[in-house]
């Protein structure tokens, strides 16, 4: 996802990175990564490892396309069944001749009949039923916009990155949803690489604090005495909204300077870890008020990013 945002220069994006088996769908926050906050199972297993937050399906350059039965409805089903790396043995356009006995429709197959993509021989395609093509072409659509809608966070539309070998399968003039625009970035097939060649080094402090120690106490009591005494004939009901917005006041300044010191805290960590301190930059800063805890205690994540 880091190739596909730096190939655009774009650093708030959904990026869908589709191969020959599998797509996988991410979103772009500040140029990294959504990390997902459940939990991220590795086949099968749960882990407790920070993890991009990506959605797959079994779409990609290989995938087979058939007409299938369910419950005695004719339907288009494309994947999860795939050629994969035997896509240049399995796949119609290429075969070296028109005898195209024995091989299995793909979805680079319909990409080339359907005028997306221009590789193989076209002409072994050209049997294929129109109707069928387009459907094929349609049920892609939406087996990826499905995808995207669940990856967004809200209505915002954000541009699509689309990279990865397997993306010409992909009709890049419909219309998706929530998408402002389709953006397929030269060399988009090495995206992968690219991220991998940019990859830097993380420092992360998660940590729960109280609030209340980050208060002084004696100076909120003296500044709410004060004010108090400069309105003397207020009701008891102004006394008390008085003291709440003075309380948010000193809460608010608290809550700044927790999340100061945490972002100092993960700058240290990271100079310690062999850091330039030009290249480091904050990348991920929230809080969290947990409720649920008698007092004020909150959650507060710093993430910095930066070069050895």
């Amino acid at each position: 996802m880091r190739g596909a945002a730096f190939l655009c220069g774009i650093t708030d994006a959904l990026v869908v990175d589709i191969g020959g088996t599998s797509t996988d769908v991410g979103l772009l926050l500040n140029g990294f990564p959504r990390e997902a906050e459940a939990e991220v199972k590795i086949c099968g297993i749960r882990t407790n490892s920070r993890m991009p937050d990506v959605m797959s399906i079994g779409l990609g350059g290989g995938s087979h396309v058939s007409w299938s039965t369910k419950k005695g409805k004719s339907q288009m089903t494309v994947g999860p069944q795939s050629a994969g790396f035997r896509l240049l043995s399995e796949a119609l356009v290429f075969e070296d001749s028109s005898k195209v006995g024995g091989r299995i429709v793909t979805a680079t197959d319909i990409a080339v009949a359907a005028g997306m993509a221009d590789i193989g021989r076209k002409e072994n395609v050209a049997h294929l039923d129109r109707a069928f093509v387009n459907e094929a072409v349609q049920t892609i659509h939406d087996m990826l916009t499905v995808c995207v809608d669940k990856m967004r966070l809200n209505n915002r539309e954000l541009p699509m990155i689309i990279v990865g070998g397997g993306s010409i399968i992909v009709d890049k003039t419909a219309k998706v949803d929530g998408i402002s625009e389709v953006i397929v970035p030269d060399h988009y097939d090495v995206a992968n690489a690219v991220g991998a060649a940019l990859s830097q080094i993380s420092a992360t402090v998660d940590r729960v604090v109280d609030l209340e120690q980050y208060i002084n106490q004696l100076e909120m009591d003296a500044k709410l005495s004060s004010v108090l005494k400069s309105f003397p004939g207020v009701s008891v009901e102004q006394q008390k909204d008085m003291k709440d917005r003075l309380k948010t006041e000193f809460y608010q300044r608290a809550r700044d300077g927790a999340i100061r010191e945490i972002i100092e805290t993960v700058k240290a960590e990271a100079i310690r870890a062999g850091a330039t301190e030009e290249s480091i930059r904050v990348v991920e800063k929230e809080d969290i008020a947990m409720t649920y805890i008698h007092g004020s205690a909150t959650r507060i994540k710093g993430k910095r990013t930066f070069n050895p």
